[in-house]
């Protein structure tokens, strides 16, 4: 019977009445570029004709699932017709969960013969291939979307549709007998196209090995050649007699040292030696000569 809005909404679709005339608060502006405002056009007469028939379709498909009550808050679904018992009305309080199963063909209809109410803030999401073009709302009285919610799907109502403000309305909000109102909102196009995951590949990083590098170091040897001296050999004249001194040959080495207390201590031992048998040989001699003169 009308549009009526107010604020900045905006659409992706068009705008239409028929076979009333009355569209206030939408301007060309908030239409997109394949948008327009068709107010009781024959392009709004031929859109309601599809409604129509869209209506009775959904009203009369055979229902899969028998929901225990009419709330559908924290439900995960899959494809399928669903109704509360005796078609009752419908609520969404937090979060309805709607999963594809992996088939982007899986449609999702939900059916009742009174209102459809979803609360403030409230969220339809869509997971594992299931698409927003595939879901349907066949409400048989008027439909009330809570303000700050997200709704997924279109919405074949009977009479009213009520947009809350700030409501992010994926999908169609289509009215066969009463007005569809509007609060500053924005209507996306329904996705119908399932979205491949973005897939990152990451290029392994390279790994250098480096070689450790050995060094070998030759042990140095170094040898000393021993020192000789060569004997002297010393002639004494003692008495007639010649006494030969032969100094003996001896050979430094480095090793083993001998400390400064002992190198004293070793000549000195060998001159007493020397002085003691030159005094023996010359004492010797001496009483020889002692006797040969008491003998004669």
């Amino acid at each position: 019977s009308a549009v009526t809005n107010t604020g900045a909404s905006s659409f992706v679709n068009s705008v239409g009445v028929w076979p009333a005339t009355a569209i206030t608060g939408v301007t060309p502006e908030m239409i997109g570029p394949s948008g327009t405002i068709e107010a009781g056009t024959s392009v709004a007469e031929a859109a309601q004709a599809d409604l129509t028939s869209a209506y009775e379709n959904a009203a009369g498909r055979s229902i899969d699932i028998i929901l225990p009550t009419g709330q559908l808050g924290g439900l995960v679904l899959i494809g399928g017709v669903y109704a509360a018992p005796a078609k009752a009305a419908l609520g969404l309080t937090g979060i309805l969960t709607l999963d594809g199963g992996g088939n982007s063909n899986s449609v999702f209809i939900f059916q009742t013969d009174f209102a459809l109410d979803t609360a403030a803030s409230s969220n339809i999401v869509l997971v594992n291939g299931a698409l927003e073009c595939n879901v349907f709302w066949q409400v048989g009285a008027s439909a009330t979307l809570g303000a700050s919610s997200t709704f997924v799907g279109s919405i074949l109502a009977q009479t009213a549709i009520t947009v809350g403000a700030s409501v992010g309305f994926h999908g169609h909000a289509l009215a066969r007998d009463a007005a569809v109102t509007l609060d500053t909102d924005t209507f996306h196009e329904p996705s119908c196209t399932m979205v491949d995951p973005t897939t990152t590949t990451i290029e392994p990083v390279t790994t250098t090995t480096v070689a450790p590098t050995t060094t070998t170091i030759a042990p140095t040897t170094t040898s000393i050649a021993p020192t000789t001296t060569t004997p002297e050999t010393t002639t004494t004249q003692v008495n007639a007699v010649t006494v030969t001194t032969v100094e003996v040959e001896s050979t430094i080495y480095t090793t083993p040292t001998v400390t400064p207390f002992e190198l004293p201590l070793t000549g000195l031992r060998s001159r007493a030696l020397l002085l003691l048998a030159a005094s023996l040989f010359v004492f010797g001699w001496v009483t020889l000569f002692v006797s040969r003169e008491e003998e004669q």
